[in-house]
């Protein structure tokens, strides 16, 4: 008896001349090899994938973060960046 099994998948016709076509560019014989490894990647990515528990950042870290990234967006004509002086004092 064989190691092998089967696996019967319906596609849209769509789907299934996209992956065929996908299949025949990337050298394979055709949309059935190309199935079989996609998921043999997939299970032996998911065999080492060891999910870590993600903590957020710290909203002071966030926020400096979202200004770095503002402080990058533009800059002026002679090149240099764009600066808003505010008083924070003031804010109410």
């Amino acid at each position: 008896m064989s190691a092998r099994k089967r696996l019967n998948l319906s596609l849209s016709e769509k789907d299934y001349n996209a992956i065929n076509a996908l299949a025949k560019k990337c050298g394979f014989n055709g949309a059935c090899a190309l199935v079989c490894a996609l998921i043999e990647v997939y299970c032996d990515y998911a065999a080492k994938y060891k999910k870590t528990p993600r903590t957020p950042p710290a909203i002071a870290e966030e926020i400096k973060r979202m200004f770095d990234l503002l402080e990058e967006w533009g800059t002026l004509p002679d090149n240099s960046n764009l600066t808003i002086k505010t008083n924070i004092n003031q804010r109410k």
